[in-house]
């Protein structure tokens, strides 16, 4: 009898940096970033990212796609392009009958325990990045954008387990 692999790929989405982590059966296996921050053409970048977001659905075949869910912020152009990328995501999931959820940044902060009042962005990512070197990921070093990927992803599993 072979053993069911559960696969879920975690998403922090960006624009211009998407974090992404990989696991299978709950287990961390992979994770990088899609840095697009040099590419000036806005549409020329939208369309790579999500271009590179399919492949990455379309190579590790997840059961569950897991998303930060987006926020609310002054740059309204930058609130549409994420909306862009998240549902391009989730039409693929809707597509290809793939499990989509969404996470806020506070729930996700909260079950790695790194959720506290008067901290800033540049705390969180810090913390995060701590928290991924420390416990998730087999690196010296990570980007903040694939750090809070690895968070959303074991934050979204121990929600659930």
């Amino acid at each position: 009898m072979t053993k069911k692999i559960t696969r879920m790929l975690a998403l922090d989405t960006s624009s211009s940096s998407t974090g992404w982590a990989y696991f299978e059966n709950g287990v961390y296996k992979a994770s990088g970033i899609i840095d697009l921050k040099k590419e000036t053409d806005k549409d020329v970048r939208i369309q790579t990212m999500l271009e590179t977001i399919l492949g990455l659905l379309t190579e590790y075949k997840p059961g569950i796609v897991v998303a930060e869910t987006v926020a609310v912020i002054r740059n309204m152009q930058a609130v549409r392009k994420l909306c862009e990328i998240c549902g391009a995501v989730r039409g693929w999931c809707i597509e290809y009958h793939i499990f989509y959820a969404e996470i806020r940044p506070t729930e996700w902060r909260s079950q790695v325990g790194i959720q506290a009042k008067g901290l800033k962005r540049d705390d969180f990512k810090r913390l995060s990045k701590e928290y991924a070197i420390k416990k998730i990921v087999n690196k010296k070093d990570i980007n903040d954008d694939e750090a809070d990927a690895c968070c959303i992803g074991v934050a979204y599993i121990k929600m659930f387990s």
